[in-house]
């Protein structure tokens, strides 16, 4: 059996799933000086790729033989390293799965690739946008906005 290959950067990912673990992925070359905490990759989870988030980069793996992250969605990190020590101190508290913590924060854009169609897309919009519509049904005086 051959050796397995040996990378530079590891990625710990969280996947939006009912377990309490996050996926060790290897950081290929080409992706080295993209990798950050807080971005979003795509991953291979079996036979689905799947969108998680970065949790935290190490130099060491233990595991045998890991898969490499496909690709790297965003340029910028879209949760702080503060947000995701909040988020795994939320997972701890409620004994709930790391990633489905992640993906609450986030609202959408974990999952299966390709899972978020154009009409769950119109569902969000109606989710985010109906608050507002509520609030500004309140008679005049009641709500002032935010301070």
């Amino acid at each position: 059996m051959p050796e397995a290959k040996k990378y530079s950067l590891y990625a710990e990912v969280a996947l939006s799933l009912g377990v309490r673990k996050c996926f060790t992925y290897a950081v290929p070359n080409d992706l080295l000086q993209e990798a950050k905490v807080g971005k979003r990759v795509i991953v291979q989870l079996r036979s689905r790729q799947r969108v998680g988030v970065i949790m935290h980069l190490t130099s060491h793996c233990s595991l045998k033989s890991v898969k490499e992250i496909i690709s790297i969605i965003d340029q910028l990190p879209i949760l702080s390293r503060e947000m995701l020590r909040l988020l795994e101190w939320v997972a701890s508290y409620y004994v709930a799965p790391l990633g489905t913590v992640v993906q609450a924060a986030v609202l959408h854009g974990l999952g299966d690739v390709g899972a978020h169609d154009a009409k769950a897309s119109k569902r969000q919009t109606r989710r985010t946008r109906r608050p507002m519509d509520i609030v500004s049904s309140l008679p005049a005086g009641l709500w002032s906005g935010p301070n």
